[in-house]
């Protein structure tokens, strides 16, 4: 079932899960989906003197929104589209200017309990909590909300996107309670991983709407394992507990970088190490663990990258071509590589998937 008005398409079945944005407000009581789903929540098709309540009422939670002037109603417009999980969201949005206040009344009546981290794409973005903790994030910064904390958020006329993560998910992967929001921000804009984040967060808003059911899913995951090191690897630096990221944290975001890189020319451990903020030591001994190495890694990714294209590709375009936009500079190494894992050259493959099609 597909669900789908001009303000609202909610891409699921009731199977999967029975609440709707078209039923009303979500709330502790509708449950988490059974796995990831797609919505997307717009004022356009919204009149524009309605647009504003509209967008609170259904897309706004975890603060209550300021009254607006009546100029300002007349004239917003907002959307957004997001993957919901089992237990995390992902979203993408824009808005025109909007502002609001949480107190803990509002804590105890939705049970907003969520760690948001998200990037700026461009605007800006004010926040202070109950204890005058004030902090600011501008286009190209990363931000962090505690929904268990009171305070007040404005935002200018503004595009951005979030990952809301549970509580003990990120008290799990920090080994402790989650430090004021003031402390995260600033601890995660030092951190060597804050590019690969905003990368993954800019990857989001361009693919999210054209993906697959699983793909998103897919996303999803990647991306709350890449926030969830990017946190802890920011505030071991910062608290000077560690230099680096724990084992596991430190394979998924290598795994992130190599996916992001592969295609560069000469990357290799020490990049990779560099690029994440650890020991070239540290990294071997985190791919050692799986039984695997950075390098195999690299190659890999770059030949199964070179397999699509050769299959996809038409018959004119070069080999040469294909092995260096594969991060390959030697044509000789690339055909080696390739025939050491699919046991054929390239021209061979070319020839085998041009005959099947």
């Amino acid at each position: 079932m597909l669900e789908e008005t001009g303000a609202i398409i909610a891409d699921w079945p009731a199977e999967v899960w029975p609440w709707s944005p078209h039923g009303g407000r979500w709330s502790t009581a509708s449950g988490r989906p059974r796995e990831p789903v797609f919505v997307s929540v717009s004022t356009q098709a919204i009149r524009p003197g309605e647009a504003y309540e509209f967008w609170c009422e259904t897309a706004l939670y975890h603060f209550a929104a300021d009254a607006p002037a009546r100029a300002v109603a007349d004239c917003f417009t907002a959307q957004a589209r997001g993957i919901i999980g089992t237990c995390s969201e992902l979203y993408s949005y824009g808005s025109a200017a909007i502002a609001g206040a949480r107190s803990r009344c509002q804590q105890r009546l939705d049970g907003g309990d969520n760690i948001d981290v998200g990037v700026v794409f461009s605007g800006r973005r004010y926040a202070r909590d109950d204890q005058d903790q004030g902090s600011a994030a501008t286009a190209g910064m990363l931000f962090c909300y505690d929904a268990a904390r009171p305070g007040r958020v404005a935002w200018t006329r503004h595009a951005g996107a979030h990952l809301s993560l549970p509580r003990g998910a990120v008290e799990t992967a920090l080994g402790g309670p989650v430090p004021p929001t003031d402390m995260l921000q600033r601890a995660l804009a030092a951190s060597r991983l804050a590019p690969v984040l905003k990368d993954q967060f800019a990857l989001v808003a361009r693919h999210l709407e054209r993906l697959a059911p699983a793909e998103r899913g897919l996303l999803l995951e990647h991306t709350e394992r890449l926030a969830l090191a990017t946190l802890t690897q920011a505030l071991s630096a910062q608290s000077g507990r560690a230099l680096g990221l724990q084992d596991n944290n430190l394979f998924e975001a290598a795994q992130h970088y190599i996916a992001r890189h592969f295609n560069t020319p000469g990357l290799q451990v020490a990049k990779v190490a560099h690029a994440l903020g650890c020991s070239r030591t540290a990294l071997y001994r985190a791919f050692a663990r799986r039984d695997c190495s950075v390098a195999d890694m690299i190659r890999t990714r770059r030949l199964d990258h070179a397999r699509q294209l050769l299959a996809k590709t038409a018959s004119t375009t070069r080999i040469g071509d294909i092995a260096a936009h594969c991060g390959y500079a030697d044509l000789r190494t690339f055909n080696r590589a390739f025939r050491a894992r699919f046991g054929i050259t390239p021209g061979q493959a070319r020839e085998r998937w041009s005959q099947a099609r």
